[in-house]
C-alpha cells in the first residue's frame, strides 16, 4: 500500500482517458474539475489547481515541476509538451487604488478566481504547441496550434500558430515549419490521426 502522500487521482478526476500516467509526486487541487486526455503523462512534482476548470488533451506531456495556478480556467490541446518548471497562470494579482495598492482576485470559492465582473478568457494552449523549460506564460493568453516558446520566454500575449518565440518578453523570431502527418492510423501515427491544423478543443 502506498504511503499518505501518494494519491491515485485518476478516480478523483472529471475524467480520465486510457494509459494517464500521473507519477507518484504529482499533486492536484480541485481534481474534479480536471479532465485529462488518454496517453497524457504528468511527471513528478507536477502542480494543477483545477480553479474554474483545466482540460489537459491526448498525448500530452508535463515535465518535472509544471505549475497551473491561479484559480481561473485552462485549455491545453493535444500532443502538447510543456517543459520543466514552466509556469502557466490562470489568474494574477490585480493592481489597485492608493488605498489599496494590491490585492488578490476575490474567490467565491476555496481556489476558484472571480474579477469582479471581468470576464476573463481561458488560458489556451492549442494542439502541437512546444513549451520550454522554465517559461512563464500569463493568465488568458492563447498559444496558438504548433508554436514554440522557446526556454526561459516570458508570454504576456497571444502567440499566433506555428510561430517560434523567445525571451523576456517574448518575441517572434521566425516561422515553424507546419508538421505533415506521417500516418492516418492512430495507432501508429505521433498525431493519434488528427491531422495537424485540427485542433481538437472545441
Amino acid at each position: 500500500m502506498l504511503p499518505s502522500m501518494f494519491v491515485d487521482y485518476r478516480p478523483l478526476l472529471k475524467s480520465c482517458g486510457e494509459g494517464v500516467r500521473i507519477n507518484d509526486l504529482v499533486k492536484m487541487v480541485q481534481p474534479e474539475v480536471i479532465e485529462i486526455g488518454a496517453g497524457t503523462r504528468l511527471c513528478d512534482s507536477v502542480f494543477l489547481l483545477g480553479g474554474n476548470g483545466l482540460k489537459i488533451g491526448q498525448k500530452c506531456d508535463l515535465q518535472p515541476g509544471v505549475v497551473v495556478w491561479g484559480g481561473g480556467s485552462c485549455e491545453i490541446g493535444d500532443r502538447v509538451s510543456v517543459g520543466a518548471n514552466t509556469v502557466i497562470l490562470t489568474g494574477e494579482y490585480e493592481m489597485g487604488t492608493a488605498e489599496a495598492p494590491l490585492f488578490m482576485v476575490d474567490f467565491e470559492e476555496p481556489h476558484q478566481a472571480t474579477y469582479a465582473g471581468v470576464s476573463v478568457p481561458p488560458t489556451r494552449i492549442d494542439s502541437d504547441a512546444y513549451i520550454g523549460c522554465n517559461v512563464s506564460i500569463r493568465r488568458g493568453v492563447h498559444v496558438g496550434q504548433g508554436a514554440v516558446i522557446g526556454m526561459g520566454g516570458v508570454v504576456n500575449r497571444d502567440i499566433p500558430p506555428w510561430e517560434i518565440w523567445v525571451g523576456n518578453p517574448a518575441r517572434k523570431i521566425k516561422d515553424r515549419p507546419r508538421i505533415p502527418c506521417l500516418c492516418a492510423d492512430p495507432e501508429h501515427s505521433p498525431f493519434g490521426g488528427v491531422l495537424p491544423g485540427e485542433d481538437t478543443l472545441s
